[in-house]
């Protein structure tokens, strides 16, 4: 995926994603508390927040059965999209629809190639996804250090992606002519920049309209680390276009309530599913990932922060819900200031004693923001924080809070930076029979 140009992004409503999240909640209830099914999943609530997003231009899919007769992924330029249309080879997915649609996630093998309807001006208009003729085998060290081969043969990637796709219909009993596929190299138009740019900001909402997602390797297995992440994944998991997608999809799936249906395909068309996607550190987020075009950065880094101020709103809503009077785990969820609002409105709500806020991104704003809550709070008992860049600030700001807070029995606020003068000043605040750990 590469774009060049600037698209502003517009703002995420909080409010309005609070209610239609409610909603979804209530419609899961309604069906046991179980997993939805892919036909569920896409209808009310859920689909009306997907809403939120941009969709700039219509969504382009084909039928399986239609690439698999092709014999290659096709380029989207215009005599052939034209006539793709026309035949019914690439059609429009409308909301609602009933047909199951497969987002095809994957970095492009073929990055030197070149053809006449490229812009010889723009030295980043080049590339293809798949091979695009027959080259030699290529060896590299995976990251075991062990040398392995590489075969390169034509449309490689396309016969992995008709294996995977066969696997996923059989193994979920999915019916062959109601799958159609979101490939982006055939649904973004690759020789308009302005509409390929509507294409890439409506990916979000692309990937809201998707029951699956599946990413093509080059690998006869997948080891180690490979089989548990997909930011893993050779040659994949390092993109930041990658990145998005599967961050996304995997965000949007825990912000429904299910596992996520992330598979990576294998060269023999064996799967292998990633149930959750867990970004560990900010430099695994889709920002810190390798970009062909520089010039992406910004529009990664507005679809990352959009895609987190949507997540974080919806999720602590749901989490402190479903919790029941346990432990809310909130850890490792990309929490910033803009969710504290709404995380401590749901605290209050569902009388979360127990929390879990390590490891987020709040910063010493966001240190403050739950200091200030803290001071009038009467139901969290045990509050972790430990590794969230609280700072000197955010320390001074929690031991103001303690003054007069007087059900804190626990409140962990290790690896955050606090500083000499914070700490020794928390430390005078902590009343007797509060466990304080820095």
């Amino acid at each position: 995926m590469g774009c060049g140009a600037s698209h502003a992004i517009h703002p995420f409503d909080a409010e309005a994603a609070a209610v239609l999240m409610a909603e979804a909640a209530a419609a899961y209830k309604l069906v046991g508390g179980e997993a939805a099914t892919s036909a569920q999943v896409l209808t009310g609530a859920a689909l009306r927040f997907g809403q939120q997003f941009d969709l700039l231009t219509p969504m382009l899919v084909m039928p399986f059965g239609v690439f698999k007769a092709q014999g290659r992924i096709m380029k989207s330029n215009k005599v052939w999209r034209d006539q793709a249309l026309a035949a019914g080879s690439l059609v429009v997915h409308e909301e609602g629809s009933s047909k199951t649609v497969i987002f095809i996630s994957h970095t492009w093998w073929d990055r030197a190639f070149k053809d006449a309807t490229n812009d010889p001006n723009n030295p980043y208009d080049k590339g293809a996804p798949d091979w695009q003729k027959d080259y030699p085998d290529e060896h590299r060290k995976n990251k075991d250090g062990e040398m392995v081969t590489y075969q390169r043969p034509k449309d490689l990637k396309w016969r992995v992606i008709c294996a995977g796709v066969q696997r996923l219909i059989e193994q979920e009993g999915l019916k062959e002519e109601d799958v159609s596929l979101w490939v982006d190299w055939q649904s973004i138009y690759q020789d308009d920049e302005a509409e390929k740019l509507k294409g890439v900001v409506s990916l979000i909402r692309y990937a809201t309209l998707c029951q699956y997602m599946l990413v093509p390797t080059e690998e006869a297995k997948l080891v180690g680390n490979a089989a548990i992440g997909p930011h893993h994944i050779p040659a994949y998991g390092s993109r930041g276009w990658c990145r998005i997608e599967y961050f996304v999809f995997g965000l949007l799936a825990e912000m429904r309530g299910h596992e996520v249906q992330l598979y990576a395909i294998t060269l023999d068309g064996a799967l292998n599913r990633y149930p959750e996607v867990v970004v560990v550190s900010e430099s695994a987020m889709p920002s810190g990932g390798v970009l062909s075009n520089p010039n992406d950065k910004a529009l990664v880094t507005a679809l990352e922060d959009k895609m987190i101020e949507a997540y974080g709103t919806a999720l602590v809503e749901l989490k402190c819900e479903a919790a029941g009077g346990k432990m809310v785990d909130l850890h490792m969820k990309m929490l910033r200031p803009q969710h504290v609002g709404a995380l401590l409105a749901a605290v209050e709500l569902y009388q979360v004693a127990e929390l879990n806020l390590a490891q987020n991104q709040l910063g010493a704003t966001g240190g403050a923001l739950v200091a200030a809550a803290l001071k009038t709070n009467t139901t969290l008992t045990t509050l972790q924080l430990y590794n969230n860049k609280l700072g000197p600030e955010g320390g001074m700001a929690l031991a103001e809070a303690l003054k007069s807070n007087t059900t804190l029995k626990m409140l962990w606020l290790m690896d955050n930076n606090l500083g000499h003068d914070a700490e020794q000043t928390l430390r005078a605040a902590a009343r007797s029979g509060l466990e304080l750990k820095l």
